[in-house]
């Protein structure tokens, strides 16, 4: 049996609803809580599919001076299968599960909160939609540096791994004198690592 094999049933028990929620206000509570003692920014991370659940959070942090952004990311098919397989399968919850029975698990989980599903729309305040991890980004109310910072961050997200190149300049004329600093031209050993450095992005790159 899998660990969340029920999970898809959740929103028909009223008991399991319940205690979810007693939860996500605990999480809440602790959040307050710590920028009562200097915190300046938090990401509460759940998953608030509705109206009323986000409602909710927004109440709760209005009244402690606490402005929220909600972050909504949509994404298409290909996108989430990437992502449960990328990350997913590496969860505590699949330990020993057959990589396609842990996606098809998933998959049910995500449908359950599909059925419930709310889009974030404008009369809930500031909010940022991701679509497919970066595509397309809609904002709504942002202002400010932090969040203005924030809108960057998000557009640049890459879903996927590529490689890094890093690379110091060619030798400068100062380098060879032993001196530091300064910008000056390369040697002719700094030129001939230039284009070397040049050849290589050209075949490799």
């Amino acid at each position: 049996t899998l660990p969340h094999a029920g999970h898809a049933l959740m929103a028909e028990n009223p008991d399991g609803v319940r205690q979810r929620t007693q939860m996500a206000l605990m999480a809440l509570d602790d959040m307050v809580s710590w920028f009562k003692q200097g915190g300046e920014v938090a990401i509460y991370d759940a998953t608030n599919s509705t109206h009323e659940r986000r409602a909710l959070i927004q109440e709760r942090c209005e009244r402690e001076n606490v402005r929220v952004i909600f972050i909504e990311s949509i994404c298409d098919e290909a996108t989430v299968e990437a992502n449960v397989r990328a990350t997913k399968l590496d969860s505590p919850d699949y330990v020993g599960i057959d990589a396609d029975v842990a996606v098809a698990d998933f998959r049910a989980r995500i449908e359950h909160y599909a059925r419930v599903y709310e889009p974030v729309d404008e009369s809930e305040g500031s909010y940022i939609k991701l679509i497919d991890v970066g595509r397309q980004v809609n904002v709504n109310r942002i202002h400010g540096y932090l969040a203005s910072r924030l809108v960057s961050f998000l557009v640049n997200l890459h879903n996927g791994s590529r490689p890094i190149w890093l690379t110091r300049h060619g030798q400068a004329e100062y380098n060879v004198v032993g001196r530091i600093g300064g910008n000056t031209h390369l040697s002719e050993l700094g030129r001939t690592y230039a284009e070397n450095l040049k050849r290589f992005y050209d075949e490799h790159i």
